[in-house]
């Protein structure tokens, strides 16, 4: 479902919950599943990086990043069904914290390695 999020409750997702949701790609007029990769309080602003998406045109230039620079904002969706990560794109692609990754991996059912 769409709606207006908050700068806290978007790291609160981002770095303690589903450490994933929908951001619209507005160049690729698309939704695309984003991690988190750092934030400023002062400036209220959050940099993502989008997912490996296999859906995606191989011949197509997609961005990387974008920063969510507007809050509350609406191009954003919390879906756990449609925008989902794991624990591999999670530790290689996204700048989470590793305890919040092993408390995410345990949330989900995961056994957390020792690395």
């Amino acid at each position: 479902a769409q709606e207006m999020l908050t700068f806290d409750d978007a790291l609160e997702i981002l770095l303690n919950e589903h450490c994933a949701f929908g951001v619209y790609d507005f160049k690729a007029k698309m939704w695309r599943t984003a991690l988190y990769m750092n934030h400023w309080p002062k400036t209220q602003r959050i940099m993502l990086r989008y997912a490996q998406d296999t859906n995606l045109n191989p011949n197509e230039h997609y961005d990387k990043f974008v920063t969510l620079k507007i809050f509350p904002i609406n191009s954003v969706q919390i879906d756990e069904e449609r925008f989902k990560t794991n624990e591999r794109d999670l530790r290689d692609m996204s700048n989470v914290p590793k305890e919040n990754i092993d408390e995410w991996v345990r949330k989900n059912g995961g056994t957390v390695r020792d690395n």
